[in-house]
């Protein structure tokens, strides 16, 4: 069994009883957004900026450079592209870019597919493009699928649609939207209602946390969004 908790932003905690995984942890003086201190044994950062990079807000990390390698004996930070294997859990980085000009105007952004259990998780960072031939090939597996829709800084609600189409993913998992953020960033940013509106699916869950058993317990044939309750 696993459990994925939306933390905010980007951000999740996703663990399955041996380990514990963050992904983006957010500065909530960058966000407005509340955070509150964490533990994890892994933390993936998809880019450096200061809502997706706060790993001072995790146990253990607070101390700990942003580059990739173990932090103390029991704690690893990945960041970047590459391919790595913590506590039995297989993690993939894929360069991608952070805007639609090859990284020109916000620069590198990092997809994460994440193999834990017999789920396939693919988290798309700030992407702000569509995805190439390549990481749709590799991302082309994920049965859960958590991807930017606000706009402005991501790709908007029409690319993250187009995306979900060709990935198929069984569970979709909308982030880096508007909600509850004041701050001039998310002044910017679309309500997840928007999307929500434009794609295709069969159900919409609203809970506070998504607990999956295994991946043969998923309708293979309906789509489903989560997310989280306000």
């Amino acid at each position: 069994m696993i459990t994925i908790e939306y933390l905010g932003q980007s951000s999740f905690k996703i663990s399955n009883g041996e380990t514990k995984i963050i992904i983006d942890p957010f500065e909530p003086k960058a966000t407005n957004l509340k955070w509150s201190m964490q533990e994890a044994d892994t933390v993936l950062v998809s880019h450096n900026h200061a809502d997706h990079n706060y790993i001072a807000g995790v146990k253990g990390f607070e101390k700990a450079k942003l580059s990739s390698g173990k932090v103390g004996d029991k704690q690893f930070l990945v960041y970047g592209s590459g391919e790595y294997e913590v506590n039995g859990v297989q993690i993939m980085g894929l360069s991608s870019f952070h805007d639609n000009k090859k990284g020109a105007e916000r620069g590198e952004n990092t997809i994460f597919i994440i193999h834990i259990e017999d789920f396939v998780i693919a988290h798309l960072g700030d992407i702000g493009h569509d995805l190439t031939e390549a990481q749709y090939e590799e991302v082309s597996n994920a049965n859960i699928l958590m991807i930017p829709v606000g706009g402005f800084y991501t790709i908007d609600h029409d690319i993250a649609e187009k995306i979900v189409a060709n990935v198929e993913p069984n569970i979709i998992i909308p982030m880096h939207y508007k909600a509850e953020r004041t701050d001039e960033i998310g002044k910017n940013l679309d309500e997840v209602d928007k999307f929500l509106t434009s794609v295709s699916a069969e159900d919409i869950i609203n809970d506070d946390k998504l607990k999956l058993k295994t991946s043969t317990s998923l309708d293979q044939d309906k789509t489903v969004v989560w997310v989280k309750a306000q």
